[in-house]
């Protein structure tokens, strides 16, 4: 086989194969042989069905599958041969099969981008300061006793308010026509959270157990289902049950009860050390950003539309996935898919480029992953999840989330090198 391999652009190549003609043939004789074994033709046995009979009622299918065959095995052998960074499905176009010559095609790929990153050298970060204010803390033990909540009923009569949790059966019509995600049963709101349209929780509040009201609801012009743009829906609603929040007090017993401290200043001391600790992370998120900025801006470089369609799509499914353990759909908050990736395209740009620039850098420096770096990553993943290190790496390996583990491991240890080099100013 020949391949004449062609640059188009740094992020596209065309390779033009021509296939022995004698490889066509032994594919086909090949095709033949299995298609005998497995037909059954009325006249002959089976297996014993003569190859003219076969071409008559397959010859045409049978030569089609063969040179499919063939084009994919070709294809995918240059590839690998000639270490072509491929992404997303060729273009095969110019297909030549005749008689006593060699089969002839064309295919046309997107290729990984081959960079060499600079400029990693003394970048420019400022870094916020970590420090707690008393606020901080006062909020965060407010939120814990918030998670440790008891939500009971509302006496008889209430009306439902801001901040109560209430369940109810809904339905909507457009034009006294039901639209899809406008029915629910049993679903559960915190009225003031946010989560339905202003609208809808309006026409909640001030109902009482048991009431069933009609209301309409204003769908803003930016709201993502097309047809309910800008239009004013009807909704009869169904109040089920109303619930009230009761916090428990911040005590000695509260911090007994979590079942991690005795005394109500361990607890605080513990927390406060989680939020420096989360601080950390987000300043150490806040510099990778900048890091990233700085590369991409000092870096130019096309990126294959395979390369970030597949990201897109790998974002959209942790969406979807978000919205799945929610009991939630793209239509009852607004989103439709073609407008979110449009949106999201630049972040999705963002996030490869970012991964192919620490990448270079990785290469250049030699950073690598060493076996104690992935048992220590195992081991804080079993601390932080409460399981037995055995049990997350059985996870890890079943769910294929090994090869990702390598590769978040080895952005820390980039991250780090830059930062070694990097002049950091704290702000």
């Amino acid at each position: 086989m020949k391949v004449q391999i062609e640059d188009i652009s740094p992020i596209k190549k065309k390779l033009n194969f021509e296939v022995p003609e004698g490889a066509y043939q032994e594919a086909l004789n090949l095709a033949y042989e299995k298609l005998k074994k497995k037909v059954q033709i009325k006249g002959f046995r089976k297996g014993k069905v003569p190859r003219p009979i076969l071409e008559k009622y397959y010859g045409a299918k049978t030569s089609m599958e063969t040179v499919s065959d063939l084009v994919d095995q070709s294809y995918r052998k240059a590839v690998s041969e000639h270490d072509i960074r491929a992404v997303g499905m060729p273009n095969i176009s110019d297909l030549k099969i005749e008689e006593n010559n060699p089969v002839t095609f064309t295919a046309e790929v997107e290729v990984q981008p081959e960079i060499t990153a600079k400029h990693f050298e003394k970048i420019k970060i400022k870094k916020k300061k970590i420090q707690i204010e008393g606020t901080e803390l006062e909020k965060e033990l407010v939120a814990l006793q918030k998670a440790h909540a008891q939500w009971v009923p509302e006496s008889d009569g209430v009306p439902a308010a801001k901040g109560h949790t209430i369940n109810l059966d809904f339905e909507g019509t457009l034009d006294d026509v039901p639209f899809d995600g406008g029915k629910g049963s049993n679903v559960q709101v915190v009225l003031g959270a946010g989560h339905f349209l202003p609208d809808f929780e309006a026409g909640i509040l001030g109902c009482k157990k048991g009431e069933e009201k009609d209301f309409e609801v204003k769908f803003p012009p930016e709201y993502g289902v097309e047809k309910l743009k800008g239009n004013t829906a009807k909704f009869k609603i169904k109040l089920l049950e109303i619930k009230r929040e009761e916090l428990p007090k911040l005590d000695d017993d509260f911090a007994k009860d979590l079942g991690t401290h005795t005394t109500i200043q361990e607890l605080k001391d513990a927390v406060e050390k989680r939020m420096s600790e989360g601080k950390e992370k987000e300043q150490r998120g806040e510099v990778f950003n900048q890091v990233i900025e700085h590369l991409i801006a000092k870096n130019k470089f096309e990126l294959p539309q395979a390369m970030v369609d597949r990201e897109l799509d790998y974002m959209w499914r942790n969406v979807m996935q978000q919205l799945h353990q929610q009991k939630l759909t793209p239509a009852q908050v607004g989103i439709q898919e073609k407008d979110w990736r449009e949106k999201t395209r630049e972040e999705a740009v963002k996030r490869i480029k970012g991964f192919l620039l620490f990448d270079s850098i990785a290469v250049q420096n030699k950073l690598e992953v060493q076996e104690p770096e992935v048992e220590e990553k195992f081991a804080e993943l079993a601390k932080a999840y409460g399981q037995p290190v055995d049990v997350i790496k059985k996870f890890y390996q079943e769910q294929n989330l090994v090869r990702p583990l390598y590769n978040q491991i080895l952005e820390e240890k980039t991250l780090d090198f830059i930062l070694s080099k990097a002049k950091i100013s704290e702000k």
